[in-house]
């Protein structure tokens, strides 16, 4: 089993550089028997998974690899994780940014309740 911590912290395996990704925004689990474990860490803007069509509040479940998911309004799959992850483990200590590099404060969103889409201010 592998855990991989998914945010805009330097600390995170996983880097994503968008303001509205928290630190340490979630994690990802690859489980012995190949089947992935994805969970919000508490996130100031949420993980969200598209199904049927509509963005849907995701706090912790298994999800397949093709499964497009936004943390805070930064859009990804699961397989884009991994192979940045992959991608990580072989050009350690060097890792690979998802998006832009600069880490500031969490910026905050609002989100349609009904779509989870985000509302533009």
């Amino acid at each position: 089993m592998k855990t991989y911590t998914i945010g805009r912290d330097t600390e995170a395996m996983i880097q994503c550089g968008d303001d509205t990704v928290g630190r340490i925004h979630a994690e990802i689990t690859v489980t012995d028997d190949g089947r992935y474990y994805l969970a919000d860490r508490g996130s100031l803007n949420g993980t969200f998974l598209l199904t049927d069509n509509k963005w849907r509040r995701f706090t912790k479940n298994y999800v397949d690899t093709d499964a497009v998911i936004l943390f805070g309004e930064f859009k990804t799959t699961i397989s884009q994780l991994l192979a940045t992850a992959d991608s990580n483990a072989k050009s350690a200590p060097q890792k690979r940014i998802m998006h832009n590099p600069e880490i500031r404060e969490t910026k905050r969103i609002m989100r349609d309740p009904e779509t989870g889409a985000v509302i533009k201010s």
